[in-house]
């Protein structure tokens, strides 16, 4: 689509006098104009755009998959279901407790083990104040990280941990370097993404570039093999 790449700094989308003459032609594009950008607030004028009850849900059945940033959605006039708008109320809800800074930690993920328990606690702890570094330096004191399990937990919401700390924009901690024993699992993780959160390490504008970071992470990998070749023959 013409629009990718070019609309990366686009955080608000309000559509007013547009509309279609075919609705879900509307709602086609829409999803495939979301897939390509960061549009966090998204409104739309649901009796000018044409929606029905029954477009709207067929948008969220796309804006809940977490390659959608948006936080904020708005039909100021559309005719919809209490179920509706109980639904976007929780696509809401759900996206902005992993967006907002709060002094208590965000409820709703889970562990089984005491050492997950006391990981999961420090990092949901660190994506609701959005600094997911206070995590990493606790774990480096025991020389411990995150797993690629780690970051496939989920909250009450069925986001995975990755998720919320790409929403919130912390994606530059998450792959430093000295936070990954090896390559492979650090692909791993990288691969959980979606495209439009992948473009926070694309290495354009001053961002952070994940091909180089993880080149980074082989190298060291390397080097450490060498060290241990060398004190072995010692």
């Amino acid at each position: 689509m013409a629009l990718k790449g070019v609309t990366r700094s686009l955080k608000s989308l309000n559509l007013k006098n547009c509309r279609l003459a075919e609705p879900k032609l509307y709602t086609g594009l829409l999803k495939r104009l979301l897939e390509n950008t960061p549009v966090e607030r998204l409104s739309i004028s649901g009796q000018e755009a044409g929606l029905t009850d029954e477009n709207v849900n067929a948008m969220l059945d796309a804006f809940e998959q977490p390659s959608y940033m948006l936080t904020t959605l708005e039909f100021p006039d559309a005719a919809l279901s209490p179920e509706t708008k109980a639904r976007i109320r929780r696509l809401e809800s759900g996206r902005k407790k992993m967006t907002e800074r709060t002094d208590a930690p965000a409820a709703g993920f889970s562990a089984k083990t005491p050492e997950e328990e006391r990981s999961a606690l420090l990092f949901r702890e660190a994506s609701a104040n959005g600094d997911i570094n206070k995590v990493y330096d606790e774990l480096a004191k025991e020389n411990k990280t995150l797993t690629a399990e780690d970051y496939r937990q989920k909250n009450a919401e069925g986001y995975r941990l990755i998720d919320a700390l790409a929403y919130s924009k912390q994606l530059n901690k998450v792959f430093a370097p000295q936070h990954w024993n090896n390559a492979k699992d650090m692909q791993t993780v990288f691969d959980m993404l979606s495209d439009i959160h992948k473009a926070q390490l694309d290495g354009k504008d001053g961002r952070p570039n994940f091909k180089v970071l993880k080149n980074q992470v082989m190298a060291a990998a390397v080097r450490q093999k060498i060290s241990a070749a060398k004190d072995v023959r010692r």
